[in-house]
């Protein structure tokens, strides 16, 4: 089951207006094939670990 977390707004009323992000957790067989399709939505790799299992975070601008 994919994870999700929400970033907070580190004010109290203060606007969230593109402070929020999602961060789904996704299972990959293969990341280059997942960052390639990601990539053609708009998505940029901005870490990537190859150890282990591996691990890679995809970021795209504001919800």
């Amino acid at each position: 089951m994919a994870g999700l977390h929400r970033a907070a707004t580190t004010k109290p009323g203060a606007s969230r207006a593109g402070a929020e992000r999602c961060i789904p957790i996704l299972a990959s067989r293969d990341l280059d094939v997942m960052e390639e399709f990601y990539a053609a939505l708009g998505f940029t790799a901005s870490a990537r670990w190859r150890g282990g299992h591996g691990y890679l975070i995809l970021t795209r601008g504001p919800l």
